[in-house]
């Protein structure tokens, strides 16, 4: 249309490649390019406004950190089609470029893996698994199996993975303590999340929780200060029939004390949906760690409503940078 304002945008098509395509194809005025290459894309951030991708990681996020950080970039919103950002991040960001995120999108999906890991553990799933491949009708493990009925759940990290996990952890008849920097939860709610949690305590009492829960859930963002929060003490600490699951990030746990502890039977079990390194390699002694449940990051997967909540918030909060509102989802101090 004459006279409407042109915005170029660049999108590192490596998540939702198809559906974001299109939904941004269908916004009038977006003159896009999208490519899975880095490298093509951040010759395309020339005489760009806005740039979409998911979390980069390893050297791709060095290289990016550069770009955008470069003289004379024209970039001047970055648009996190995932819910973590910690590799956008790492090695700077421009502090007058707003960083967003997807929000809580993908959560409901998460929580519902951190309740497979959970429900696996306990009902011993893994080794009906390996008798049937053995076409065995054993049930020499059936004395082992558990329930989450009445369990404690401590959930470290109250946002909105935390919040959805506390909130499904009530048809289960758990009683729910969660884990934050404030023990009151995500600031935008507070209500809820006194609602839906038994109790909420600070960082500070970690130990304490752990001690007294029976289940555990990290939903707890990366940072410098939440790195191997799950440690030797930590673990130490737990219950000998606690299960840990950890569907944040890989580097909230020690691998090497969550491996201590698994193989000595400090804590009962573990799964994990992230690790650290990611992906593990092969050669890695985790994977023959007795009573761990792995699963190759893919927690946040496989629900067509996620997907439709990641496109609306780009749709929202596209037209809200046209127009100059505030962006939904900021995650950093722009």
């Amino acid at each position: 249309m004459q006279g409407e304002t042109v915005t170029r945008v660049v999108f590192l098509a490596r998540l939702a490649k198809e559906d974001v395509i299109k939904r941004l194809s269908s916004i009038p005025g977006v003159e896009l390019f999208a490519s899975e290459d880095l490298d093509q894309v951040l010759r395309a951030l020339a005489g760009a406004q806005v740039l979409v991708t998911a979390d980069v990681r390893g050297e791709d996020s060095r290289k990016l950190a550069d770009a955008l950080a470069s003289p004379g970039r024209t970039v001047r919103w970055v648009q996190c089609v995932s819910a973590g950002f910690e590799g956008l991040v790492r090695h700077g960001f421009p502090a007058d470029i707003p960083l967003t995120n997807q929000g809580g999108a993908v959560a409901p999906a998460v929580a519902e893996h951190a309740f497979a890991l959970m429900l696996a553990l306990l009902r011993r799933v893994p080794e009906a698994v390996l008798a049937r491949t053995r076409r065995e009708w054993d049930r020499s493990f059936s004395s082992t199996t558990s329930a989450l009925e009445g369990r404690t759940l401590a959930i470290i990290g109250c946002g909105h993975i935390g919040r959805q996990v506390a909130r499904r952890a009530l048809a289960f008849d758990m009683r729910v303590i969660g884990v934050s920097r404030s023990g009151l939860g995500h600031p935008e709610a507070d209500a809820e999340a006194r609602a839906r949690f038994d109790e909420l305590h600070p960082v500070s009492a970690l130990k304490s929780v752990l001690a007294r829960a029976q289940a555990i859930v990290l939903a707890a963002p990366q940072t410098a200060q939440t790195r191997h929060l799950i440690g030797a003490a930590e673990l130490a600490a737990c219950r000998r029939d606690a299960i840990l699951v950890n569907v944040a990030r890989g580097g909230l746990v020690d691998p090497a004390a969550l491996r201590a502890a698994l193989e000595r039977g400090a804590i009962a079990a573990a799964g994990l949906d992230v690790t650290e390194p990611e992906p593990l390699p092969p050669e890695d002694p985790l994977w023959n760690c007795p009573n761990l449940v792995i699963t190759p990051h893919i927690a946040g997967g496989g629900s067509p409503m996620s997907r439709g909540r990641i496109l609306d918030v780009l749709s929202e909060n596209f037209e809200r940078f046209r127009s100059g509102r505030a962006l939904l989802h900021l995650v950093n101090a722009a």
